[in-house]
């Protein structure tokens, strides 16, 4: 009798731990997909608000508003996926390196934000530069993470 408690017992966790994955596994590939929506979102977020500005539809001090808005978003989502990979949660490399990058994209978005808030200041060639730098990077970044053609 206490073999076939002991089988039972083991074939409950096994069948517990085999839905548990199953749900962690779902709730990643939604983080997943969340996720690139968000970088795919904000590069066009701001490349509409460059786009508004250049051609005078949008006021330096909408533009300002806007990018700082971005900004402010970028660095609490930073803060949030960091606190996601000291965590312990993810446990696949190829999770660690996701969020990873995603870091580092965030970076490159937070930068193109700075720099178009810095350029409807200034008007500068070099805020000009650093913003289209980031842009791009981004855009690099973002097409190889989500498995776009690169376009140029």
């Amino acid at each position: 009798m206490k073999i076939i408690y002991t089988l039972l017992l083991t074939s409950l966790l096994v069948v517990n731990s085999t839905y548990a994955q199953k749900g962690k596994d779902a709730a990643l590939e939604t983080f997943g997909s969340s996720s690139g929506l968000l970088l795919y979102n904000t590069y066009l977020a701001l490349g509409t608000v460059s786009d508004a500005y250049a051609g005078e539809c949008y006021k330096a001090d909408l533009v300002k508003q806007l990018s700082q808005e971005q900004i402010n978003s970028l660095e609490l989502m930073v803060t949030q996926y960091n606190k996601l990979l000291e965590s312990g949660f993810l446990t696949e490399a190829s999770d660690k390196s996701f969020v990873t990058d995603m870091v580092v994209i965030l970076g490159y978005l937070k930068n193109q934000a700075k720099y178009l808030n810095a350029y409807s200041e200034s008007g500068s060639a070099e805020d000009t530069e650093k913003y289209e730098y980031n842009r791009n990077e981004a855009w690099t970044r973002i097409s190889k993470l989500l498995g776009f053609e690169e376009k140029q």
